[in-house]
């Protein structure tokens, strides 16, 4: 049987999920100062920027791609093989007629760089290799996006998971041995992504035979109502989306624009250590977002809010520990990861970092608007926050002469009104709770990591961290001493027995 038991399953998913996202980080991690040495800063920066572009071209398509794995999975679990083959070729021929559309944008966008951006003297062709073979590439990925939803329609993640990381690690191969031996033209790491991710889509057309062979592709199976069905569903996704593609993934390309490739590339370097921070939060999410909507299905919002506090207050917490280590360690991790001529950019690593703390902590409460279905004013606001971010930025550029800081700072400020102002008195609002309720969960978490960043920061004065041992050894130590402190004076007895509760849950039968 391709289904196995959720209890058997569970395990497999969750360390296939934590194993493709620590090699992602690993992998990212060795590029950086590999990609510095082999193609210099302003390489760097064009590399970081193509790979933005994606999401924007993505976006025309968000609406099919993120609805199709609902439509799908029920139609497989339901063993309506009708139903699925409209779904699937309704999605596959919606994409497909996506591609026609994008393709000679890509085209013209990727030999005409030079309208949008600043591309580096000597560099024009080299750009253009890189752009257009990335930009391909995404496209290939949404058909990949849909090829591989029956196994997820099983809870076979794991198989998913296998595919990506074959081509995660033919990606790297590829990269470090041609840069390494071959050239250091940046067309190589386009033409690079383009290759991988055709093996990555025919891994995927591999798996969408094995786990749901009743599926074909043949347009007759394409419908109409079904697309509607399915955009209606995503819309909401789609506005979402713009506006975090205008808060979080506009930096780089307003500072290419407006100081160029190679402090494009020193800012993505700092923007690195803040997406693996988010990324964590979003794995620790994983843990007890599923019983916010349990305890709202059975309608004990008691409950409900009970474990909603404890994950504000939890993540808060847990998360200000490596804030605070990477904030206060900030000049020594560039000097060693980097060079030492870097270790200038830690100020920006402290705007970008320390306001994850309270920013990270109530990301829980993203839950609790869904659960409650309460997501139309969020998603309006978000698009509200990304546009003002977007002028905010080209505000402080204009008017203020700090560089790249005005950047980092523009986005600190709004990200601070959208989820540290807006979220929590929202979430409190639809659980008919006091305005400020949710404050107060936040306030350890903040203190946390600013005493761990000061700590750090202010011993450096005796101490030398020149090493990655002593880096590791000091970040351990801190880990070690933050924990039981936590737990013996941070936590009030309820507290620690849901803790327990809920290790003892997954422990036991799933």
């Amino acid at each position: 049987m391709i289904n196995k038991s959720f209890s058997k399953q569970l395990p497999i998913n969750l360390v296939s999920n934590i194993g493709l996202f620590l090699v992602g980080v690993m992998m990212n991690f060795y590029l950086t100062p590999f990609y510095i040495k082999h193609i210099g800063m302003e390489g760097l920066g064009m590399v970081r920027l193509a790979l933005i572009l994606p999401m924007y071209t993505a976006l025309v398509s968000l609406i099919i791609t993120k609805s199709v794995g609902r439509f799908l999975t029920i139609d497989l679990q339901n063993n309506n093989a009708h139903e699925a083959n409209q779904t699937f070729n309704t999605a596959f021929f919606s994409i497909f007629a996506i591609l026609l559309f994008l393709l000679p944008v890509i085209f013209f966008m990727s030999t005409h760089l030079n309208i949008i951006f600043q591309i580096p003297i000597g560099l024009e062709e080299e750009a253009e290799g890189l752009f257009l073979g990335i930009l391909i590439a995404s496209v290939i990925g949404l058909f990949t996006s849909i090829f591989v939803v029956p196994a997820y329609a099983y809870n076979r993640l794991e198989v998913a998971n296998a595919s990506s990381l074959i081509t995660k690690f033919l990606q790297f191969g590829l990269i470090v041995f041609l840069l390494t031996y071959i050239s250091h033209d940046l067309s190589l790491i386009g033409y690079t992504y383009l290759i991988t991710t055709i093996v990555g889509f025919i891994l995927s057309v591999y798996i969408w035979q094995k786990f749901s062979p009743e599926l074909s592709i043949n347009y007759r199976f394409f419908n109409k109502e079904k697309f509607k069905e399915m955009t209606s569903t995503g819309s909401w996704i789609m506005i979402n989306q713009l506006g975090a593609l205008f808060f979080l993934y506009i930096d780089l390309v307003l500072i290419n624009i407006f100081f160029g490739s190679s402090e494009t590339g020193e800012y993505s370097v700092v923007l690195q250590w803040s997406t693996v921070l988010r990324s964590i939060a979003s794995v620790l999410i994983g843990v007890l977002g599923p019983m916010i909507m349990i305890y709202y299905a059975q309608q004990q919002i008691e409950k409900l809010v009970k474990i909603t506090t404890l994950s504000v207050k939890m993540m808060g917490i847990v998360m200000a520990i490596p804030i605070g280590i990477i904030a206060g360690l900030a000049a020594p991790l560039l000097s060693i990861w980097i060079g030492e001529e870097y270790a200038y950019l830690a100020p920006l690593m402290w705007l970008m970092i320390l306001p994850l703390t309270v920013n990270l902590a109530i990301l829980p409460l993203f839950n609790v608007q869904v659960a409650l279905n309460k997501v139309k004013i969020p998603g309006l606001f978000s698009l509200a926050i990304g546009v003002g971010n977007l002028l905010l930025t080209l505000t402080f550029i204009l008017a203020l002469d700090i560089g790249i800081f005005s950047i980092a700072l523009a986005s600190a400020i709004m990200l601070i009104i959208k989820n540290f102002i807006f979220t929590p008195l929202y979430a409190s609002y639809i659980l008919g709770l006091n305005k400020t309720f949710f404050y107060k969960f936040t306030i350890s978490g903040f203190l946390i990591s600013i005493v761990i960043f000061l700590f750090l920061f202010g011993i450096q004065k005796w101490l030398i961290f020149d090493t990655w041992l002593s880096i590791i050894s000091i970040s351990i130590i801190i880990g070690l001493i933050s924990l039981p402190l936590i737990w013996f004076f941070l936590l009030d007895r309820q507290e620690k027995m849901l803790i327990l509760g809920i290790i003892k849950k997954k422990k036991g039968g799933k």
